[in-house]
């Protein structure tokens, strides 16, 4: 029973130990396959993350990435159409917005899930390694005090 619990303690993915990103996770286990996907630089799709965007940032308490993504959905949704429909305004008539609006819609639509889905267990992955870093999880031994600061 002691040997499976060590061997699961020392089992590593990217240099930190299961137990501190367990810790860091709490119950969401199912992480702990995605990032060792990434670590071996093989593909991982995060659906949750490709539909629901900013919310899942925010979810994930990446607060400053879920307000620049906003800012880029908002300007690509808002503004870029609006600029580029007072252009063609003349040409087009007044439907040009709506027109701009649902291009624009469709083009942001085929970048952004992929590469939100693609990227965002990336993302998640790195400002996690960023707290383990901080408390230098990568070079201690087993340490129940920072397991219970994470």
């Amino acid at each position: 029973m002691e040997k499976e619990e060590s061997k699961r303690e020392e089992r590593k993915i990217g240099g930190y130990r299961v137990s501190d990103i367990i810790c860091c996770l709490g119950k969401e286990k199912d992480y702990l396959r995605r990032f060792a996907l990434i670590e071996d630089k093989r593909k991982a799709y995060n659906l949750a993350a490709a539909l629901c965007g900013p919310y899942w940032l925010i979810y994930r308490i990446m607060v400053v990435e879920a307000i620049i993504l906003a800012v880029i959905e908002y300007v690509c949704l808002e503004i870029i159409p609006i600029v580029v429909s007072v252009q063609y305004l003349y040409e087009m008539g007044p439907r040009s917005y709506y027109f701009m609006q649902i291009v624009c819609v469709v083009l942001y639509a085929l970048i952004y899930f992929p590469m939100m889905g693609f990227f965002a267990d990336k993302i998640y992955w790195r400002r996690l390694k960023g707290l383990m870093d901080s408390y230098q999880c990568k070079e201690k031994e087993k340490d129940f005090q920072t397991q219970a600061e994470l």
